[in-house]
């Protein structure tokens, strides 16, 4: 009987080939404690990336819907932060992060009719009429166009304003031009600007349980030039005036603005001045409208 014995070189290869694997498992502990103890003293090699985390951070709350900072908020004193030697950028991103849900959860939800943000107001003179918009489309705070359309014509005498969404505003402009059309072949006449209010009303109250996210403020001159002017909510409810309708992001500065500045009986050329100013000054106290504006006089 013939007995093979293995040489010892070939069994110590597999516990050599262990041993290798242990030492490189101790290798990568010890690396992973090193950055850990870099981390803690702030001396972080890879400091850009939790730096440039903590500057996107900032920008998304500060484009976001937010109440006003107190003098002793949390997230106040993360964006005033200095990274010192004691606080490494990782530690103070994690901590804005943290800060960051919490503020954004405490904040009120924005209102779909502002995303796109406007101003639209209507005024009366004698025997004339006047309506105006600015002419900014944004995504909340950011400017996507500057001459954006939000007054559009139904016939020579009779104009409609949209504020709110801009898809839904265009959408619900081309069904309104759909009915009109309808109106004067069956008719042969145009529509008086009483006729056209009802008709919009009864489209948006159609529509009420998943409305247009618009305002309407129609604006027309009906027999014997006297001029018609009303607005509406989304779901179509009237709001017949004498003097001015407003609609829009801008709808609390327009209105201080008209009452202060509104006079009966104006000629076209005060007519215009008033409502020119009116406007400007209104979306210069508005984020969310602006970049001039539009004044149709009829």
């Amino acid at each position: 009987m013939t007995t093979v014995q293995a040489p010892r070189a070939a069994l110590a290869g597999g516990g050599g080939a262990c041993g290798q694997r242990k030492e490189a498992s101790s290798a990568l502990r010890e690396e992973a404690s090193r950055r850990r103890e870099r981390r803690r003293a702030g001396d972080d090699r890879i400091w850009w990336v939790p730096a440039r985390e903590v500057a996107s951070l900032c920008r998304t709350f500060l484009l976001s819907k937010k109440p006003k900072l107190g003098l002793k908020s949390p997230l106040r004193e993360l964006l005033l932060l200095r990274f010192s030697s004691s606080t490494s950028n990782l530690d103070a991103c994690i901590r804005l992060r943290l800060c960051l849900r919490r503020e954004l959860a405490a904040a009120p939800a924005m209102s779909i009719f502002e995303y796109n943000g406007s101003a639209v107001v209507a005024m009366v003179g004698k025997n004339c009429f006047a309506i105006a918009s600015d002419r900014r489309l944004g995504v909340q705070l950011q400017t996507v166009a500057t001459d954006f359309q939000r007054v559009f014509k139904i016939h020579d005498k009779l104009y409609i304003g949209l504020s709110g969404l801009a898809t839904d505003a265009q959408t619900l402009y081309q069904r309104l031009v759909f009915r009109h059309k309808l109106y004067q072949l069956r008719e042969e006449r145009d529509m008086k600007p009483q006729t056209f209010a009802s008709l919009v009303s009864a489209l948006l109250y159609e529509k009420r349980f998943g409305p247009y996210f618009c305002q309407p403020v129609i604006a027309g001159l009906g027999e014997d030039n006297e001029p018609f002017i009303c607005t509406m909510d989304c779901i179509g409810a009237k709001e017949l005036a004498k003097d001015f309708v407003v609609s829009g992001t801008a709808s609390e500065s327009l209105y201080g603005a008209c009452e202060s500045m509104y006079k009966p009986n104006m000629e076209p050329e005060e007519l215009f001045e008033t409502i020119s100013q009116a406007l400007q000054s209104s979306v210069d106290r508005d984020c969310l409208s602006g970049w001039g504006g539009f004044v149709l006089l009829v």
